[in-house]
C-alpha cells in the first residue's frame, strides 16, 4: 500500500475548502462572507488555539505558494507583493496577529488561494512546489504541513519506484495494460512538472533497457528503440519515447528485469552510445 504523507494536509483543506464554498454560497457578498470566514475560524480557536493556528499556518502557506508562483511567472500583482514581503519577514504568530487586528480581509484571498492549489491534481501541485523548492526553509516555518506536502508531491521518481508503484496496482486488480499505461502516464506527466527528474529517470531506464537487450535478456526490439539509441542525437530519442507504447515497452523491460553486474558484457563499441544515454541527464545543465 503506498503511504500518503500528505492525507491529513488534504483532508484539513478539503474541509476548509468546502466551508469556504459554503459560506459563498449562503452569502453572495464578500463582506458577509469574510465575517462568515472569520466567525468559523474563531469558533475553531476558542475550541482548541493549538488547531486554530495549525489550520492558520497551512492557509497562509498554501497563500505564499500560489504567491511565489505567481512571482515566478512574472505574473504577480505589486499590491501581492507587498503581502509577500509580508510573510518573508514575519514569524507566523506575528502574521496571525496581523490577519487579526491589521487586514482581516487578506483572510480571504488566502483562503481563495488555499482552493485554487487544491484544485490542482498531484502533478499540478508537484510543480508548484517545486518551483518554491528555494522557498522550502520559510515554508516549512510557516507550516509543517508543507514538511508532508513535499515528502509525498516531490519524492523522486527512479526505477524501483515506478518498481513499486507497477505492484501496487497489481495488488488492487489492475489489469498489466492498465498498470503500464499508468506508469506511462506517470513518466510523461513529470516532463511537464519536473523536467529534471524526468530526464533522470528516462536516462536510467534507457540505460537498463540498452543494457539488458545487449546481454540478450529479451529477443523483441519490437519498436526499434536500439537503432534510435544507437544513431539519433539525445532530443530525437527524447521525443521518440513520448510515444505512449514506446515508453510503455521501455518501462516494462526497466522493472521486470534485474541486471546481474558481474554477468554483464560491455562492448567498447558500445560505449559512445552508453555516454550518450548517459549524458540525457544533463540536458538542462
Amino acid at each position: 500500500m503506498v503511504i500518503r504523507f500528505s492525507d491529513i494536509s488534504e483532508q484539513y483543506r478539503n474541509i476548509i475548502d468546502s466551508k469556504s464554498e459554503l459560506f459563498w454560497t449562503s452569502n453572495q457578498n464578500e463582506k458577509r462572507y469574510e465575517k462568515a470566514l472569520w466567525r468559523y475560524f474563531k469558533d475553531i480557536k476558542d475550541d482548541n488555539e493549538k488547531l486554530y493556528n495549525q489550520l492558520m499556518g497551512l492557509v497562509i502557506s498554501d497563500d505564499y505558494k500560489m504567491l511565489y508562483n505567481n512571482l515566478v511567472e512574472s505574473c504577480l500583482l505589486n499590491d501581492h507583493m507587498q503581502i509577500l514581503e509580508l510573510y518573508r519577514t514575519l514569524e507566523i504568530e506575528e502574521i496571525i496577529n496581523y490577519y487579526e487586528n491589521e487586514e482581516p480581509e487578506l483572510l480571504v484571498m488566502a483562503v481563495g488561494n488555499l482552493s485554487e492549489f487544491n484544485c490542482n491534481d498531484y502533478f499540478g501541485k508537484r510543480e508548484i512546489l517545486i518551483k518554491c523548492n528555494q522557498e522550502r526553509k520559510k515554508l516549512y516555518e510557516l507550516s509543517p504541513f508543507c514538511v508532508l506536502d513535499y515528502l509525498y508531491y516531490c519524492n523522486i521518481y527512479d526505477i524501483e519506484t515506478l518498481k513499486s508503484i507497477f505492484l501496487d496496482l497489481k495488488d488492487e486488480g489492475y489489469s498489466r495494460k492498465k498498470s503500464l499505461e499508468s506508469l506511462a502516464d506517470t513518466v510523461n506527466q513529470l516532463f511537464f512538472c519536473d523536467t529534471q527528474n524526468y530526464l533522470s529517470l528516462t536516462s536510467d531506464m534507457l540505460y537498463k533497457y540498452y543494457i539488458l537487450r545487449k546481454n540478450n535478456y529479451f529477443d523483441s526490439d519490437k519498436y526499434n528503440i536500439m537503432s534510435y539509441l544507437e544513431q539519433e542525437e539525445e532530443k530525437d530519442i527524447l521525443n521518440y519515447i513520448k510515444d505512449s507504447k514506446v515508453i510503455e515497452d521501455i518501462i516494462i523491460k526497466s522493472i521486470c528485469y534485474d541486471v546481474n553486474s558481474n554477468k554483464i558484457k560491455i562492448d567498447q563499441r558500445d560505449e559512445k552510445t552508453i555516454q550518450k544515454i548517459k549524458s540525457i541527464k544533463e540536458i538542462l545543465k
